[in-house]
C-alpha cells in the first residue's frame, strides 16, 4: 500500500504539504493526449447545441446497486483550442474501472457561439441537472455525486458547488435540486479578478474578459462576483483543493486565499499542496498524484 508523507503547515492559511516519496517527470498536455483510452461510454446530449453533450461511463454493476457518480469537467482556459471532453477520457476511464459512474461533460466555451457569459455557466448547470433524467435508467445515486474539475474546469466545479449563494437576479443563476456531496478543484482559479494578473502566463492570452463577455463599468463588479467561487463559498459543501508545488499555471497563494476565506466562515475546505507536482500530473492514472486524489474523494 502506498504511503504518502503529509505535513500540516501552519501559516496564514493552514494547508497540507504532501510528499509523494519520489520525483516524477512533470507531464505536459501532449503526455495526457497520448494516453490511450477505450470508448466504453455513451455520448448523450443534454441540450440542442453540438457542444452540449457528455460521455457517460458506467461500471460493471451486476448487483444492480445505486452507483456513485463523478462529474468530470475539463479545463483549457475556457476556450476550445486547448482541451475538450476527450482530454479527460483516460482520467474518466480509470474512475469507471473502480466503480464510479462517470459523466464527463462538454460545454460551450467562450469562443463558441452561445458560450462565455452566461452560456458556459448555464451549460455546466444544465449538464449536471440532466443526471436527473437518466438516474433511474442508469441506477445513479444522486445523493452521492462528486464534481472533479481540472484547471478552468476546477473553477467551474467549485462555481457549481457554491452557486446557491447567487442572487436569483443573476444571469447565471439557475434552479437546481442536485447538490454534490463533494467538489474537487484541481489547480483551478477561484477568483477571476485575481486570476487576471496571471492569465497571460497560464493561458498565453487574455481569457477572462472573453469569458465574461463585454464587461463594462455597469456590469464589471457583478460579473466578476457571480463567476468567482471565492465570493460564493458555501459552508454546507465539502471541498478539496489540489495543486502541485511546481504548477506554473496557478500560484498556490491563490488557493491559500480561498482556504482562508472558507475557514473564516467554517466551511469544510481542505487544501493539499503536492511537492514536485505540475499542472497536468493529476490527470494521468499512472501518477502518484492521481492516486493521492483518489484517496481524498472516497
Amino acid at each position: 500500500m502506498k504511503l504518502f508523507r503529509v505535513l500540516f503547515v501552519m501559516s496564514l492559511t493552514s494547508f497540507y504539504s504532501v510528499s509523494l516519496g519520489m520525483v516524477e517527470k512533470l507531464l505536459t498536455p501532449f503526455d495526457i493526449i497520448n494516453i490511450k483510452y477505450n470508448k466504453n461510454f455513451e455520448k448523450l446530449y443534454y441540450g440542442e447545441h453540438s457542444r452540449q453533450f457528455g460521455h457517460l461511463r458506467l461500471p460493471n454493476n451486476e448487483s444492480n446497486k445505486k452507483l456513485p457518480v463523478i462529474v468530470v469537467i475539463h479545463g483549457g482556459c475556457w476556450i476550445s483550442k486547448f482541451a475538450s471532453v476527450n482530454f479527460m477520457e483516460p482520467f474518466s476511464q480509470e474512475l469507471q474501472s473502480i466503480g464510479y459512474a462517470v459523466w464527463n461533460i462538454e460545454y460551450r466555451t467562450s469562443d463558441i457561439n452561445g458560450g462565455g457569459w452566461p452560456g458556459t455557466f448555464l451549460d455546466v448547470a444544465s449538464s449536471i441537472s440532466y443526471l436527473k433524467e437518466i438516474s433511474e435508467l442508469c441506477n445513479l445515486d444522486l445523493d452521492n455525486i462528486t464534481l472533479i474539475g481540472h484547471s478552468s474546469g476546477g473553477h467551474l466545479a467549485l462555481w457549481y458547488a457554491n452557486k446557491d449563494s447567487l442572487s436569483k437576479d443573476s444571469d447565471i443563476y439557475s434552479e437546481d435540486t442536485i447538490k454534490p456531496k463533494l467538489a474537487v478543484n484541481i489547480a483551478g482559479p477561484t477568483d477571476l479578478k485575481q486570476f487576471c494578473d496571471h492569465e497571460k502566463i497560464a493561458c498565453g492570452e487574455e481569457v477572462i474578459s472573453n469569458l465574461l463577455l463585454k464587461v463594462n463599468s455597469d456590469n464589471k463588479d457583478s460579473r466578476y462576483h457571480d463567476a468567482s467561487p471565492h465570493n460564493l463559498i458555501s459552508s454546507d459543501i465539502n471541498q478539496v483543493l489540489l495543486v502541485g508545488s511546481k504548477d506554473n499555471c496557478l500560484p498556490v497563494k491563490y488557493l491559500e486565499r480561498y482556504k482562508q476565506s472558507a475557514d473564516a466562515i467554517g466551511a469544510s475546505v481542505k487544501l493539499f499542496v503536492l511537492d514536485d507536482v505540475g499542472h497536468f500530473d493529476f490527470l494521468s492514472p499512472n501518477s502518484e498524484s492521481f492516486r493521492f486524489m483518489l484517496k481524498n474523494i472516497k
